[in-house]
C-alpha cells in the first residue's frame, strides 16, 4: 500500500506595480504545463507598460499554467499554481 502525499498549491499572481499599471500580459512561459520547477527559476516573462519583468517560481514543484501567453490580466490575477509536495 502506498502512502498518500500532501500537495500544497502555491499561487503565482500578477502583483500591483504602482499607479497606471493595472494590466499586463505574459509574453512567454519559460516552462511548459506540468514541468517541474525550482524555487527562484524564471518561469515567465511579463510585459507591463513596455517593461518586461521576470516572474520567478515562489516554490519548488509542478507548474500548472492558468493564463495563456498574450492574454491581458489585471492586478491580482492568478497566473499559475505550483503544486508542491
Amino acid at each position: 500500500m502506498t502512502e498518500a502525499k500532501d500537495v500544497f498549491e502555491v499561487r503565482v499572481t500578477k502583483e500591483t506595480l504602482g499607479e497606471g499599471s493595472e494590466s499586463g500580459s505574459i509574453i512567454l512561459w519559460m516552462y511548459p504545463e506540468g514541468a517541474r520547477v525550482q524555487r527562484g527559476d524564471v518561469i515567465a516573462e511579463f510585459l507591463v507598460d513596455k517593461i518586461t519583468l521576470e516572474i520567478q517560481a515562489p516554490a519548488t514543484g509542478v507548474l500548472r499554467i492558468k493564463v495563456p501567453a498574450e492574454l491581458a490580466v489585471a492586478d491580482g490575477a492568478l497566473l499559475a499554481l505550483i503544486e508542491s509536495y
